[in-house]
């Protein structure tokens, strides 16, 4: 019996450890990939540092302002004051205003029925050109304007 115990909390243990800095997000094991990408996974919006860092990285020589759009109800400000001052000036995020974006930040975390309303579509002039996803579950995409 406490051999058992033992080999699941490594188990855990090394979730943690691979999963890090995400280790706070939840991801059952016994769902499938299809199942799985139908929860909200990053409620608390860590990964939204990583996006934004991202972003920079693609428009480095950009020397305008980069305008994010948001499609999901994830405050991506939380993650702006993460950054240094230099590349949160770099940044301005305009909230479903998608015409006057050229990025768009995609989460499955809404405050309304996807099915019903079509607040967070994505526009057609918008295509993907990233996704961060763990243990193939999708964390969030990138979209640009094209």
């Amino acid at each position: 019996m406490h051999i058992l115990v033992i080999f699941f909390l490594l188990l855990n243990i090394i979730d943690l450890i691979k999963f890090h800095p995400y280790q706070s997000l939840y991801f059952n094991s016994i769902l499938n990939k299809e199942q799985k990408n139908s929860f909200e996974i990053d409620y608390w919006g860590i990964s939204g540092v990583k996006f934004l860092k991202k972003i920079l990285f693609l428009e480095k020589n950009n020397i305008n302002k980069i305008n994010i759009a948001i499609a999901s109800f994830l405050p991506l400000e939380r993650s702006l004051k993460l950054l240094n001052e230099n590349e949160a000036n770099k940044i301005k995020i305009v909230g479903q205003e998608y015409d006057n974006a050229e990025y768009i930040f995609d989460t499955n975390i809404s405050e309304v029925n996807k099915f019903l309303n079509k607040k967070y579509n994505i526009p057609k002039n918008f295509k993907k050109i990233d996704e961060f996803q763990i243990n193939n579950i999708i964390v969030y995409r990138i979209y640009k304007k094209f």
